[in-house]
Parts: structure tokens; sequence; C-alpha cells
């Protein structure tokens, strides 16, 4: 099981076009049983994901997936 611990590097502003890529990222992720669990941090600078998955060099490929890593806003 994994834990990855997502900070925006940028403002809110700019994360919010990509929002709907990341829900949809998300999705698949649970519909995939790759993800057990995801939120915002309480500070809202960023989120966690929570992935039932046990090898970490999956996991790190799946997160290069996220549309905020692919265009490194956290």
């Amino acid at each position: 099981m994994y834990l990855a611990i997502l900070h925006y590097k940028v403002p809110r502003t700019e994360i919010e076009p990509h929002l709907a890529a990341h829900r949809a990222f998300l999705q698949e992720g649970y519909d995939n049983n790759y993800f057990i669990v995801s939120g915002p941090q309480f500070n809202l600078k960023g989120g966690v994901i929570i992935s039932s998955l046990t090898r970490r060099g999956e996991f790190e490929q799946l997160l290069k997936k996220d549309p905020f890593m692919i265009h490194d806003l956290a």
C-alpha cells in the first residue's frame, strides 16, 4: 500500500483548468482498484492518494499519468 502526498506548486487558479482531467484520472484509479481513497489536504494546498498497489515502481508510473503531474502543477 502506498500514500502519495501532492503539494501544489502553483496557485489554485492555475490548478482549476486541470481539475476535470485530474478527477477523471482518480475515477479511473478507483475503477481499476488502484486507489483506496483520495482527497484534499486540510490546508487545500494539495491532496493525498492512498493506493492498494504493492509495487513502488508501478505506483510511481501511475502517478505520472495524473494531469497535475504531467503539467508540473503538483
